[in-house]
């Protein structure tokens, strides 16, 4: 991974804790929020090297049987293998915005990848609710 892409993990990290220390209380977040934030740490820990972290981020992930697991772990590495080499990783994964499919009783998150030789690419991820947290499906 080239420096650039682990940085924004820091700088993220150094301005959620900006935003808890100025809010005097913890705010409540909403489903679009708290979805749209999972989503976004999985696909950091993706592109940090972490693919065991993005996997944990599935729904499901549980009952699925080990070699199916093992497998989805190397396609995650190299898919990411590939962007590093294609795109020079991904410098950042921002946010766009999040909306509820009550038909599908999911959550589409819209995230916006930056990749570090200037290209950008917006994705749609869904998330289901699992057991009171947010998971990609």
């Amino acid at each position: 991974m080239s420096h650039g892409s682990t940085r924004f993990g820091h700088v993220l990290c150094m301005a959620g804790l900006a935003l808890m220390a100025c809010s005097g209380e913890p705010k409540s977040l909403t489903d679009e929020e708290a979805a749209s934030h999972q989503a976004q740490q999985c696909y950091e820990a993706l592109y940090s090297n972490q693919a065991e972290t993005f996997l944990k981020g599935r729904a499901n992930v549980d009952e699925m049987p080990e070699g199916f697991r093992q497998e989805l772990l190397e396609t995650y590495r190299h898919h990411a293998h590939q962007v590093e080499q294609a795109h020079q990783g991904v410098r950042s994964v921002e946010i766009v915005r999040a909306q509820a499919d009550t038909t599908l009783q999911l959550m589409q998150v819209f995230l916006a990848l930056s990749y570090g030789d200037g290209t950008k690419e917006q994705i749609v991820v869904p998330m289901v609710k699992c057991g009171g947290e947010w998971r990609m499906k």
